[in-house]
């Protein structure tokens, strides 16, 4: 239910803003939680999009990989619907986003 009513609410929107964090684990996992922001009704509304491990390498090409993957699968967009909804992205500059 929830993921239904995430991908409409994404599928919905007119533009979508994508926020993303690091999250370490008491065993120095890293993992990246994805938001999604949208706008309805003249108000923004947050969304609980993903929590994914980073395995392998924090570069840029494997966080990206890792972003846009989770992003194509909670909201089953194409790689064009994406590219034509996407905003924004943002991030508050922890150490795993250096690299990208």
């Amino acid at each position: 239910m929830y993921e239904q009513s995430t991908r409409m609410a994404m599928h919905d929107a007119r533009l979508i803003a994508v926020s993303c964090d690091n999250v370490t684990t008491i065993n120095c996992q890293s993992w990246v939680k994805m938001h999604v922001f949208v706008v309805e009704g003249w108000k923004w509304i947050l969304i609980l999009l993903s929590l994914e491990q980073v395995v392998n390498d924090a570069f840029a090409n494997n966080l990206t990989k890792l972003i846009v993957d989770a992003l194509l699968q909670c909201s089953r967009f194409s790689k064009l619907n994406l590219g034509s909804k996407l905003m924004c992205f943002s991030t508050d500059g922890v150490t795993i986003f250096q690299g990208f």
